[in-house]
């Protein structure tokens, strides 16, 4: 642990048996006995109830950008109302337009995860144990970033092979 997680924020748990949900932290997260295994927390939430948050139209609020700039590269990460995971970044957005974008696809609510060019990454295999593609256009990692190591922290999700 870093620091302290904070009251309110959005946070990303993953518990025990590999569930993960997004949620705000000392409001109904963790559940009552859930055994936490991680929890990555990011300010507060950028999409609630299914909306974009007031905040998620004040781009200064999401952190310090490199020139001080809008219109950078930024990542957020979003849940359904049926429990399922939605990823979006680009290299160039704001808060609002990645809100705008995790609603549009069914976000109940999203977070803010990394902001800058150097941090902004997505990497995809087609199949398990299939080479990794790079899938934020103009990522600056390659994809396999963190096969080789890599002090950020990082998520990753898997999903069974079709039949199985």
């Amino acid at each position: 642990m870093i620091s302290s997680l904070q009251h309110g924020l959005a946070s990303l748990v993953i518990d025990r048996s590999g569930r993960a949900r997004i949620g705000l932290w000392g409001e109904g997260l963790p559940a009552p006995g859930e055994s936490v295994y991680s929890v990555r927390q990011n300010l507060q939430p950028l999409v609630l109830h299914g909306r974009p948050t007031p905040a998620a139209a004040d781009w200064g609020l999401w952190g310090a950008t490199l020139g001080g700039g809008e219109y950078v590269a930024r990542s957020a990460l979003g849940e359904t109302s049926g429990g399922t995971l939605l990823y979006a970044g680009s290299m160039s957005t704001t808060p609002a337009d990645l809100a705008e974008a995790l609603v549009r696809h069914g976000a109940r609510i999203a977070m803010e995860l990394d902001i800058n060019p150097a941090w902004v990454q997505l990497d995809i295999a087609h199949r398990p144990g299939g080479p990794l593609i790079a899938a934020v256009p103009g990522q600056y990692r390659p994809a396999g970033q963190y096969l080789a190591g890599w002090s950020r922290d990082f998520i990753t999700a898997l999903a069974a092979p079709s039949g199985a």
